[in-house]
């Protein structure tokens, strides 16, 4: 389950973004839903593209084998201060009642910085932990202190080869990630999971989908996908 995501010099978010699923008035459970509203081109998509990256990179999507391969970075190109600075993503999130809290820094060229911790409690451990070249791991996991890198990888690869238990869990969490975006001319896509495609078999449901995008203002009018297609592609 999500609690938080944050993203920094991604696309037109420049500064520090934050999305929490935390229930701040009532209660400090996460809620089991959000709602991104507000003006057309406002960077609203943005956000959910900013988390698709940030799990393009941790599953290696790109295939980066070789230390030469780029990784893919698109900053905020509008001020000089942030056209070559590092993006920087983080997400906190629950799984097996234990919540993890993952994030990473990073240019074409390298990982800048990366960090993974562990709440057992209300204190977090840290697992291990990189940033101005200087890898501090966990005392109590003796291999990670042996594990060297290339400037392109994430240290989570190299963990999870070693058989790190949060790594894992890291690692299968952005893997069963799901979500909807919206591509650059504005039209509906991204990962469709069984229960979206089972609401837009059913008109009542593709209806009220089709509705709020309406009033969403996504410029969307109706949801007219063909949905058998989309079953086989998967």
């Amino acid at each position: 389950m999500l609690i938080e995501f944050s993203v920094n010099n991604y696309k037109s978010i420049k500064d520090d973004l934050t999305l929490s699923m935390m229930d701040l008035k009532n209660s400090p459970k996460a809620l089991p839903s959000v709602v991104l509203y507000g003006a057309n081109a406002s960077g609203k998509s943005n956000v959910l593209h900013a988390l698709k990256m940030m799990q393009r990179i941790v599953l290696n999507l790109d295939r980066i084998m070789l230390s030469t391969d780029k990784l893919p970075y698109n900053p905020f190109r509008l001020s000089s201060q942030t056209e070559t600075a590092p993006t920087s993503f983080d997400v906190v999130f629950e799984k097996e009642s234990k919540k993890y809290k993952y994030g990473f820094s990073y240019n074409s060229k390298e990982i800048v910085s990366e960090y993974l911790l562990v709440y057992e409690s209300t204190r977090p451990t840290t697992i291990y932990e990189f940033e101005k070249n200087v890898f501090k791991p966990n005392s109590k996991i003796p291999s990670l202190k042996k594990i060297v890198k290339p400037n392109n990888f994430l240290y989570l690869w190299e963990a999870d080869k070693q058989n790190v238990e949060s790594a894992k869990v890291v690692l299968e969490w952005f893997n069963a990630l799901t979500h909807i975006s919206f591509d650059d001319e504005g039209g509906l896509r991204g990962i469709f999971s069984p229960q979206w495609l089972d609401f837009l078999d059913e008109k009542t449901q593709k209806d009220m989908i089709a509705a709020f995008l309406q009033a969403a203002d996504t410029g969307i009018k109706d949801v007219l996908k063909d949905v058998s297609s989309l079953k086989k592609q998967k």
